[in-house]
C-alpha cells in the first residue's frame, strides 16, 4: 500500500483499473502487486465491492458515489462539500487522482468490520443457500496420460502416476490438489485466484499457462512458466515470503522451506514429459526409476537399496530406455536382469 501512496503514477492506475479502462502493462503492474501484498489485495476486494455499492445513484460519478458511501460507513465529516455534480461521461481517472489517494487512506484505517457489514445479507443469502462443494479424484495409472477440464474452462494434462482432486464444480474458489506432474492452461478469473496445493507448495494464479512437478519421492517442487505470472509460497509456512514467475522462468521450493530464484529457462524442456522426455541433471537412481516405472508401468528390484542414492544425469526418450538402464547398471556397478516388465538390478560378484 505504501508505495501505491506515494506514487501518482499508481493512484492513475489503480483508476483506471477499477473502472476496467487500463491497458495490459498497467493490468500487469496491479495484477503483480495483488500476488506480493496479500493486504493490498484484500483492500482492493473491498474498494471493488464498494465502487460496484449504489450503482442506482446514476447521477453521480464513479468517485463522488465511491466517496458518499465511504463518508456514511466511516461518518467522515466534511466542513463543505460542493453540491456540483460532474456529468459521468466526463469522468477522467487522473483528474482524480489524489481523491483515490485519500480513499485508500480510508481503507487501511477501516475496520474490515466495515466491509463485512456491506456483505452481510449477501453473504447470510449465500450461506443459506450454498450448496454442498462435490470433490472429483483421479488417479492416473502408470503407462497412462490423462487430460481434463475443468468447470471453469482451465485445461490440465496429468502425468502417468499423478493424483488430482478438484471440485466437480467450482463456487468463488478455485483450488485444486495435485501430487505428481502436470501442465496447467488456467481460465482468467480475476476475482477467484486458482490455488494448486502440491505437496508442500501453495501455488496462485489468476490465468496463466505452467507446469508444476510435484512427486512424493522428490524433496522439491519445481514450477515452470509458459505464459503469465505464477507465485510459488510454502503451503505450511506464512512467514515465508512467496516469488513471482514469470513468463519462460521456473522456480523450485525444497521440504524445508527453500524457495530458489526464478531462473530462464528453455519451456520445451519442462513440458518435453508430455513426449515421454525429460532430462535428469544429477538426480537419485530411485528419481529416475520411479519416472520409468510410471511411463512403462517396470517394476523394479534393486538388490542393494543403497545404490538407489546414487546420483546419475541421464535423458529418457521413447527409444533409449534400455541404454537408460545400461548407464544406471554402469553408475551403481550392477547386472541388469530383466523378466518382462521387472527389471533386476543385482550385486556383481
Amino acid at each position: 500500500m505504501r508505495i501505491l501512496l506515494n506514487k501518482k503514477r499508481y493512484y492513475r492506475i489503480l483508476a483506471r483499473y477499477l473502472e476496467n479502462k487500463c491497458d495490459n502493462n498497467e493490468k500487469a503492474i496491479i495484477e503483480k502487486k495483488i500476488y506480493k501484498d496479500p493486504e493490498f489485495a484484500k483492500k482492493l476486494e473491498q474498494m471493488k465491492v464498494l465502487w460496484r455499492y449504489n450503482r442506482e445513484k446514476e447521477e453521480l460519478t464513479p468517485v463522488d458515489r465511491m466517496w458518499h458511501l465511504f463518508k456514511e460507513k466511516v461518518d467522515i465529516k466534511e466542513k463543505k462539500r460542493s453540491t456540483q455534480r460532474v456529468p459521468t461521461s466526463s469522468f477522467h481517472p487522473v483528474k482524480v487522482c489524489l481523491r483515490y489517494a485519500a480513499m485508500i487512506v480510508v481503507l487501511i484505517a477501516i475496520p474490515s468490520v466495515i466491509y463485512l457489514y456491506l456483505q452481510k445479507d449477501k453473504d447470510n443469502n449465500k450461506q443459506q443457500h450454498a450448496p454442498t462443494i462435490q470433490y472429483a479424484e483421479v488417479t492416473i495409472p502408470n503407462g497412462n496420460r490423462y487430460s481434463l477440464k475443468l468447470s471453469d474452462g482451465s485445461k490440465i494434462i496429468l502425468d502417468a502416476g499423478s493424483y488430482i482432486r478438484y471440485p466437480k464444480k467450482f463456487s468463488q474458489n478455485r483450488y485444486v490438489e495435485l501430487r505428481g506432474e502436470a501442465y496447467f492452461e488456467v481460465a482468467r478469473d480475476e476475482d477467484n485466484p486458482f490455488v494448486i496445493h502440491a505437496n508442500h507448495a501453495r501455488i496462485k494464479v489468476l490465468g496463466t499457462s505452467f507446469n508444476v512437478r510435484a512427486w512424493q519421492e522428490t524433496d522439491c517442487v519445481k514450477v515452470s512458466v509458459k505464459e503469465g505470472i505464477v507465485s510459488l509460497k510454502s503451503w505450511n509456512d506464512s512467514l515465508i515470503k512467496p516469488v513471482f514467475i514469470e513468463r519462460n522462468q521456473f522456480s523450485t521450493l525444497t521440504s524445508y522451506g527453500h524457495l530458489s530464484e526464478p531462473e530462464k529457462f528453455d519451456i520445451e524442456s519442462h513440458m518435453n514429459w508430455m513426449r515421454n522426455e525429460i532430462r535428469f541433471q544429477q538426480a537419485s537412481v530411485a528419481e529416475v526409476l520411479s519416472q520409468l516405472r510410471r511411463w512403462y508401468d517396470y517394476e523394479f528390484i534393486v538388490e542393494d537399496e543403497t545404490k538407489l542414492n546414487e546420483q546419475v544425469t541421464v535423458q529418457i526418450v521413447k527409444t533409449n530406455v534400455p541404454d537408460v538402464l545400461q548407464i544406471i547398471a554402469r553408475i551403481t556397478d550392477t547386472n541388469i536382469k530383466q523378466e518382462g516388465d521387472k527389471v533386476y538390478f543385482m550385486n556383481k560378484k
